[in-house]
Formats: structure tokens, C-alpha cells, sequence
């Protein structure tokens, strides 16, 4: 059989059965309709999957939460993986200059090393991992904020992980 986008003949195991067809197969083989639709996926994205995560999004961070508790072995190995890239690596840089054009000349670099050493001893203690996080978040649509010891806090990590990058409606209350 003869695809009609690469100009090759394959044997029809190469090409999906299709009804509607003259021939009962697709005029294209497998690989071409991969990569056409690969290309289709890349510039259009996910349509129906990405109407539904709006429409849901408490269900897909559940799905998500769940997924990576049963997986924890496998992500952690996705997760060493994708550091040791090209694109891990430069998202670390990134982050760190952020981070850097964050801390004002005023900021106590020992208080703020006192934080993280109690995120340490907080781990330890309650058996759960811990996160340094911004209260203002260092890059956001609304507000930027600083990297000094006011602004940061110890959350359990997953609980930083579900929140993001986000503001809350009544920070400035809290505050």
C-alpha cells in the first residue's frame, strides 16, 4: 500500500484500519498521522482536555494528588531527570535571579538563613516535607514581593504545591 503524504509503500500493518475508506485503511500511515497530529497538537494545544481542566480544576488537582501519591517512585525519578536537563537547570537559574533581584539591602541575610534551617528542623520533627515559601509571591500579576525574612514562611509542601503561585482575596487583612 502506498501512503500518500511521504510517497512510500508500506505493508498495510502500517496504516490504521479505517471503514470509510475505499481501501479499509487510512490513506496515510501511522508515522505520518503521528506527526501531523503532533504538529496539529503543538500549535492548537488541547482543546477539549483544556475546557474541561478550566471547568474543573478542584477534580484535576484531586486526580493529580492522587496520581502522584501512588507514583511517588516513578515522579521522583521524572523530577531527578527533568533537573539534570537542559530546561531544569535553566528554570533553576531563572528562578535564582529572581530570587536575587528580590532581596532588598535591608534584608538580614542570618534571619533568612534562620528560616531555612528551620525548615530543616521542621521536616524533621513532623516527618513531612516542608517548604520555604513567599507570603507575597516574588513574581505574580498583581503584586512582587521580596525575599527577606518577613515574607517568608514554612508550609508542608504539598499544601505550597496546590497553592502555586497565588495571592489570597484577604492578604492585606491577614497582614
Amino acid at each position: 500500500m502506498n501512503c500518500t503524504k511521504c510517497k512510500s509503500d508500506k505493508p498495510p500493518e502500517a496504516f490504521a484500519k479505517n471503514r470509510t475508506m475505499r481501501r479499509g485503511y487510512s490513506y496515510w500511515c501511522k508515522a505520518c498521522m503521528k506527526l501531523c497530529l503532533a504538529e496539529y497538537h503543538r500549535k492548537h494545544g488541547y482543546p477539549a482536555q483544556q475546557k474541561y481542566g478550566r471547568r474543573n480544576p478542584e477534580k484535576i488537582k484531586a486526580m493529580n494528588v492522587a496520581w502522584n501519591a501512588a507514583n511517588k517512585e516513578r515522579r521522583a525519578a521524572t523530577i531527578q531527570a527533568w533537573g539534570r536537563s537542559a530546561a531544569g537547570r535553566a528554570k533553576v537559574v531563572r528562578r535564582r535571579a529572581i530570587k536575587a533581584r528580590a532581596i532588598p539591602q535591608w534584608a538580614d541575610s542570618k534571619k533568612i538563613l534562620d528560616v531555612y534551617k528551620a525548615r530543616i528542623a521542621a521536616q524533621e520533627l513532623f516527618g513531612v516535607m516542608v517548604h520555604v515559601d513567599h507570603a507575597v509571591p516574588l513574581q505574580s500579576d498583581f503584586v512582587c514581593g521580596l525575599h527577606c525574612e518577613d515574607n517568608l514562611v514554612l508550609l508542608p509542601a504539598i499544601d505550597n504545591l496546590v497553592k502555586s503561585n497565588t495571592i489570597w482575596p484577604d492578604m492585606w487583612e491577614a497582614a
